[in-house]
């Protein structure tokens, strides 16, 4: 196991989400962990992962839900992302109006 690696807590405490959330994320697929002990099944991520971790948090704060996320990010298409994105904060800012 790599010594960077962040222990679910770690990663939880620094993005100011719980380890329930992240546990979550992990059971549908949002965001796995690059490393499982087999033995404890303690998780573990890379401080890499903060960049997708942000990018599900932002398109909470969209009104999005979980499996709408997880359907966009599947797609891996960066220019789909950003359209959707675009879409969806500018619908938020106008109901928010």
């Amino acid at each position: 196991m790599n010594n960077d690696y962040l222990s679910i807590g770690e990663m939880a405490k620094m993005n100011h989400i719980t380890v329930t959330t992240l546990r979550l994320y992990d059971e549908l697929d949002l965001l796995k962990p690059v490393y499982v002990n087999p033995e404890t099944n303690y998780r573990y991520y890379d401080i890499k992962q903060n960049a997708r971790l942000d990018l599900i948090q932002y398109m909470k704060e969209l009104q999005m839900n979980l499996k709408e996320i997880k359907e966009l990010l599947d797609k891996e298409d960066i220019n789909l992302i950003e359209a959707i994105l675009i879409k969806k904060k500018a619908t938020t800012f106008y109901t928010n109006q």
